[in-house]
């Protein structure tokens, strides 16, 4: 059940796996609230899975995002950063309604705040091929030797869970990669929320960000950022988008 008190910061998580989405009707109607640039984009990938994931995923975008503001999923109109976080500036850009998408093989997860900035980050924990020695290029020696300190056959679940929150974090920050993910580690323990630890001379978070993580289907583990409001904790109401597929 989720908490409506006035001491939390409220942030709206909706999931979809795109195979949910199957008749070519729903498919057409959704490829209708695109933007011309958004289905050029879409075009250029080359398996039709890929464009299916592409497609559900910001059509996720544009109709969590039109629900919010009582409009049209194609009234939206986006802008990028430098970094390439996208923002919304119309129809009503003083809404300052913050959002991050998602996606990987199986799920597309949108995160949707009116109060605060958020970053998110989705993975499918069925990767049989990744390489548990990735985290030694890209992560802190304190999480590699972390992860290596598990069972071969968790490793992988374990480096996942890491990777996660470092992308939400940054995607919150809006910075992309060129923060650097070895300049920052995370600090996990059991019954507690992740903190964010800093290496030294590492760039400072620029809000005391709340960090959740959780399993958002059996094989999908799901981490979101959030910047709080003073003084208050952060609260998340985790919903299937069924109403996508709905005309």
């Amino acid at each position: 059940m989720t908490n409506q008190s006035h001491n939390l910061t409220h942030t709206k998580v909706w999931y979809l796996a795109p195979e949910c989405i199957e008749d070519v009707s729903t498919r057409e109607r959704l490829l209708r609230w695109l933007s011309v640039e958004e289905r050029d984009r879409m075009q250029k990938f080359h398996a039709t899975r890929h464009q299916h994931t592409y497609l559900v995923a910001h059509a996720l975008v544009r109709g969590a995002l039109a629900r919010e503001l009582g409009c049209a999923p194609l009234e939206l109109i986006f802008e990028n950063n430098m970094f390439g976080k996208p923002r919304l500036v119309l129809p009503d850009a003083s809404a300052k309604l913050e959002f991050n998408l998602s996606h990987t093989e199986g799920m597309c997860v949108v995160a949707v705040s009116r109060s605060s900035r958020v970053g998110c980050d989705v993975e499918s924990l069925n990767q049989p091929s990744l390489e548990v020695d990735i985290a030694r290029n890209f992560f802190t020696p304190e999480e590699s030797e972390e992860i290596l300190m598990h069972p071969p056959a968790r490793q992988v679940e374990r480096l996942l869970t890491y990777w996660t929150l470092k992308e939400a974090y940054i995607k919150a920050e809006g910075q992309g990669l060129s923060m650097g993910l070895d300049t920052f580690y995370f600090s996990l323990q059991e019954n507690q929320p992740p903190r964010l630890m800093l290496k030294s001379g590492a760039q400072q978070p620029s809000a005391a960000w709340k960090f959740k993580q959780i399993m958002i289907s059996d094989h999908h583990l799901f981490s979101v950022a959030i910047e709080p409001e003073q003084g208050m904790d952060v609260d998340i109401e985790i919903k299937k988008a069924d109403w996508l597929g709905r005309p």
